[in-house]
C-alpha cells in the first residue's frame, strides 16, 4: 500500500491515491493541478522515504471544488454587563483529489484487471416468492415478536369492531320497556 504524509497549508494529511481530501482554502482555481512539494514521509509496502529523501517526493492532485464547513456559533458574554454578542464562522475550504505519489524507486503497482459482469437471466415468479420467503424466515426475533403483536392487535381492533356491529332491535326494546312501565303503574 502506497501513501505519503504532505504538509498542505501548515497542517499535515495522511494522503493515498485517487483520495478526496478536504483541506483549508488554496489559491488555485477549481480544475487545475497543484504539486504539493512539502512531501514528510512516503511508504510503499516496506519501503519508507524520511528526511531528505521525502524532500525529493512530490504529491500531486487536482481542485475539485471550494466550500464552506459547517457554521461555528461564538457566543459572547459578561455576567452583569448587558453584554451578548453572537458570531457565526464557516471555514472556507478546498476539495481536491490526488492523482499520484511521485519519488524516486517508485515501484509500479499491478492493477488487476476489470472483472466482467454475468448478465442477469430473467427470473421467474417462483423465485421471487422463495426469495421473499427466505428473507421472512431471515428475521430477527426483534422483529418477529413486533409482527405477532401487531397482529394481535389489528385482531383485537377487528373482534371490537365486530362486537359493536351486532344488530340490535331497537322496536323490541322499546316495546318492551313500554309494557314494563304500563305494568308497573297498574
Amino acid at each position: 500500500m502506497l501513501y505519503a504524509v504532505a504538509k498542505i497549508n501548515g497542517k499535515q494529511y495522511k494522503v493515498t491515491e485517487s483520495e478526496e481530501v478536504t483541506v483549508d482554502r488554496l489559491s488555485t482555481p477549481v480544475g487545475k493541478a497543484v504539486d504539493i512539494k512539502e512531501v514528510i514521509l512516503v511508504v510503499q509496502d516496506e519501503n519508507k522515504l524520511m528526511g531528505e529523501d521525502a524532500k525529493k517526493a512530490s504529491v500531486k492532485a487536482k481542485v475539485v471544488e471550494e466550500l464552506l464547513d459547517t457554521k461555528v456559533l461564538v457566543f459572547k458574554h459578561k455576567k452583569r454587563k448587558r453584554y451578548n454578542k453572537l458570531v457565526g464562522h464557516r471555514q472556507p475550504l478546498t476539495k481536491i483529489i490526488i492523482e499520484s505519489i511521485d519519488f524516486p524507486g517508485k515501484k509500479k503497482e499491478a492493477k488487476p484487471a476489470p472483472k466482467k459482469q454475468a448478465t442477469k437471466k430473467p427470473e421467474d415468479t417462483k423465485t421471487t416468492t422463495k426469495k421473499k420467503e427466505s428473507k421472512e424466515k431471515a428475521a430477527t426475533p426483534k422483529e418477529k415478536k413486533k409482527e405477532t403483536r401487531k397482529k394481535k392487535t389489528s385482531a383485537s381492533v377487528a373482534n371490537k369492531k365486530a362486537s359493536s356491529k351486532k344488530p340490535t332491535n331497537k322496536s323490541k326494546t322499546a316495546s318492551a320497556q313500554k309494557e314494563k312501565k304500563k305494568s308497573s303503574s297498574k
